[in-house]
């Protein structure tokens, strides 16, 4: 991460789970509570075979961005699940990262979903739930 996208400390290194033919989903956490303003982050891929590859920089404004939060329940969730706190409209996703639907504040239908991991996706923040 960087705060000012010259200067960059990394924070955190996730081991890759080597070849796939799947889809591969890494996650980690960084604390910025005590941070104020932007911060900018960026991924490094290492591939076994010695190439790397640098994502595009993501901006994060810390003083508007972490203002609200994103509450979802019940989770695990059977036949609905409500959802509070998104400042526009969300996007729900599989968890292969398939977008199902435009999600709004209020109770979501999840009784047709097969049971697995979704993703309810803001334009700053994601909140995982389980449908059983």
């Amino acid at each position: 991460r960087s705060t000012d996208k010259k200067n960059w400390e990394n924070k955190n290194a996730v081991a890759a789970t080597g070849n796939s033919s799947v889809p591969v989903s890494y996650t980690t956490t960084d604390e910025v509570s005590t941070i104020k303003g932007n911060l900018y982050y960026r991924l490094i891929q290492y591939d076994l075979n010695g190439d790397m590859y640098t994502s595009k920089v993501v901006q994060l404004d810390l003083d508007d961005d972490l203002k609200t939060t994103i509450h979802v329940y019940p989770n695990p969730a059977t036949t609905q699940l409500n959802v509070e706190g998104l400042q526009s409209e969300g996007k729900l996703y599989n968890s292969t990262g398939a977008e199902i639907q435009v999600v709004s504040n209020g109770c979501l239908n999840v009784d047709h979903l097969p049971a697995g991991m979704y993703y309810i996706r803001s334009a700053n923040q994601t909140i995982k739930f389980i449908k059983e």
